[in-house]
């Protein structure tokens, strides 16, 4: 978990009091085993944004994490730096309050060095303990070395906890020698030991202070695992927190209103919204107002429903992070007031959908389906059973809203996931990742949505008539393709992006000028406007709207905020403007089973609204003409996301990414 500053415990009042004195991002503070000292993960700022900057993509030597492993006094002061960590291993100790413990993914110029390995407070007497089968290749961990529950020496340092495809596994280590323990988990080693102590899955694996037990957790559940027993103990933690619901009544007065119920268009209508749903819908001037509404005049405005992202995937907010991600911020500002993110790394979609439903961050309610089920993380499944097993870790831990598997194993393996989603009621979604048979299987089988779009154009009548008697969801995400040139690369040069003060208002800088002032990857070309691919994926798109089937919108998370745009102006070219803002309010609410609380714009519906300047059925380019977002009953001003109604507020959002947090 990334934090800008380093607090203690808070006191009995409550207050944090800041313990470090350089503003920078620490990660896994770890006390020493006399309490004297904290041990921790450091990078600076622009570190930190390099490396997020990097994400997944070869850009060395600038993408090599600057991380630094270092220690402070427990009671605050001047940080102390011991070494340079190569990856982003969690420092730790033994019953040894003099050396830190941490894993150092392996290095080019340090390859006698990688491992499990300690050092002393100085820096100096390094040692490595552990090779081998350390970390996680699950992604996307594998391009960026250790993940964040990386192995951890008990106090005796004897046993060694390491966490591999989320499964956490006890090794008993050989009596210390010179030469390091190459741990094998598949197979016992002469004299280690290796176990799996988790069955369902476990993450942020540690040891009890005397060493006795491990624990792990997995979503609510915390578990210990007695090493002289074997057997192993569940609490499930339950943490309530008030949803965040505003007080009080607001009247929209005089818009034209497109509510998505058929092709109703009012034009000159009245919403009335009660705490954060929608009270009553009319002709204006003719609805009952309590007399301490609040109001808010929208002569010549348009108004649709929130629009739904139902390929939400996040960027870099990938783990937790204390500040607030501005990828939210800018998916907010330009109407996006629902995400389905359907591969973020891991859990952390969970916190975040918490965190935002608290009113702790600000962003778009947030559904998803965690970590993308890839091959190598269920070769193993071979029964029913197996794939109850993973729907448990993602549903039942997780608290997750669906399982999305991308081209893994054969179809009798697709099937049992999807009988174990189907089972545990949830959606389950698939990736077309350019192969057309296994999509027309998984849509046959009955998989909740087809991600990506098909790689044949046109589509023919079988496969349109497929697609809509199906019932299935159909999201093309036209920005980014498998095989042709993703549409994102036809608007970078028409417009300017990167000049947008909107978008710079809600960007850092770093993230916006390296997509904008350049475009360098070596795949990127130019092209005649007759040979760009995606309008000939909208049609077919458009066949199946036509059809009677269902087309959602997802813009990949390419370009936050503007790209959702760029996917409605896409779609255009294959389909009405009226079905393209279907396909972005009531068609995606329908998809991910929705429709009951959003997409349309009636009572009883949840306040979710996009108040325009320009109407978008003349000219879907107007999409962008945002004067107002309304979220679960809140009215921001788009431009600046500025709380207007019911109570005004105003923020810094890029605060803690472009300047420090203050002292608390």
């Amino acid at each position: 978990m990334s934090c800008p500053n380093a607090t203690n415990a808070p006191e009995p009042n409550g207050r944090r009091e800041r313990l470090t004195r350089d503003g920078a991002f620490y990660g896994w503070p770890t006390f020493s085993p006399d309490g004297q000292r904290i041990a921790m993960a450091v990078m600076s700022r622009q570190a930190w944004i390099d490396d997020l900057l990097s994400y997944g993509e070869d850009m060395s030597p600038r993408a090599r994490q600057r991380v630094e492993l270092a220690w402070m006094p427990a009671a605050g002061g001047d940080l102390r730096r011991v070494m340079p960590l190569h990856g982003l291993g969690r420092p730790h100790f033994t019953t040894d309050p003099e050396r830190i413990f941490v894993f150092q993914s392996a290095d080019p110029d340090l390859s006698d060095h990688g491992g499990l390995v300690s050092v002393r407070m100085d820096g100096s007497e390094l040692r490595v303990h552990a090779t081998g089968e350390l970390h996680s290749d699950d992604w996307p961990d594998s391009s960026r070395g250790a993940p964040v529950s990386s192995p951890v020496m008990a106090p005796d340092g004897r046993h060694l906890l390491v966490e591999l495809e989320r499964q956490i596994y006890l090794v008993d280590l050989p009596v210390a020698g010179a030469t390091p323990t190459d741990v094998r988990l598949d197979a016992s080693q002469p004299g280690q030991l290796a176990r799996r102590i988790s069955d369902v899955g476990g993450e942020f694996a540690g040891w009890s202070l005397d060493g006795r037990e491990a624990v792990f957790a997995l979503g609510s559940s915390l578990y210990r695992y007695d090493l002289e027993s074997g057997s192993r103990q569940e609490t499930t933690v339950r943490i309530e927190l008030p949803r965040q619901v505003p007080e009080g009544d607001i009247l929209l007065s005089g818009a034209r209103v497109i509510t998505m119920n058929g092709d109703e268009v009012l034009p000159i209508a009245d919403i009335l919204i009660t705490r954060n749903r929608i009270a009553a819908v009319g002709p204006h001037g003719a609805l009952r107002v309590p007399d301490d509404a609040k109001r808010l005049d929208l002569a010549g405005k348009t108004v649709v429903p929130g629009f739904l992202d139902l390929h939400n995937h996040q960027g870099t907010a990938q783990e937790t992070r204390l500040i607030q991600p501005w990828e939210f911020i800018s998916s907010l500002a330009y109407g996006v007031t629902t995400g389905y993110d359907t591969g973020a790394a891991g859990a952390s979609l969970a916190d975040y959908a918490d965190l935002i439903e608290a009113g702790e961050l600000v962003g778009p309610r947030f559904f998803g389906t965690g970590g993308i089920l890839l091959p190598g993380v269920v070769d193993d499944l071979e029964s029913l059973d197996d794939a109850r097993n993973l729907l448990r870790r993602y549903v039942t831990a997780y608290n997750l809203d669906g399982v999305k598997e991308y081209a893994f194993g054969d179809r009798r393996k697709r099937q049992l996931l999807l009988m174990a989603a189907a089972e545990s009621g949830v959606p389950a979604h698939t990736e077309g990742n350019g192969e057309n048979k296994p999509g027309i299987t998984e849509i046959i089988d009955g998989y909740t949505t087809h991600q990506h779009y098909f790689t044949i154009a046109p589509l023919y009548r079988d496969v349109v008539e497929l697609m809509s008697r199906s019932g299935v969801g159909y999201v093309p995400t036209l920005l980014i393709t498998h095989g042709a040139q993703g549409a994102e690369e036809y608007y970078y040069p028409r417009m300017p992006v990167h000049d947008d003060p909107k978008l710079a208002r809600f960007t850092p800088h770093p993230f916006l000028d390296r997509q904008t002032r350049r475009r360098e990857d070596i795949w990127l070309q130019w092209l005649h406007d007759d040979e760009w691919a995606f309008p000939r994926f909208a049609k077919a798109a458009g066949a199946v709207v036509r059809a009677g089937g269902k087309v959602g919108v997802g813009a990949h998370g390419q370009r936050q905020g503007l790209g959702y745009h760029w996917e409605l102006w896409s779609l255009a070219r294959g389909m009405s403007n009226h079905d393209v803002l279907r396909a972005a309010t009531v068609g995606g609410a329908s998809i991910i089973g929705l429709d009951q609380d959003l997409g349309t714009i009636e009572p009883g519906k949840m306040a979710d609204l996009v108040v325009l300047d320009a109407d978008p059925l003349e000219d879907i380019h107007n999409s962008t003409a945002i004067r107002y977002v309304i979220k679960n009953g809140v009215v921001y001003a788009a431009d600046t996301l500025s709380e207007l109604l019911p109570e005004s507020r105003q923020r810094n959002w890029l605060q803690g990414w472009q300047d420090d947090l203050p002292a608390r």
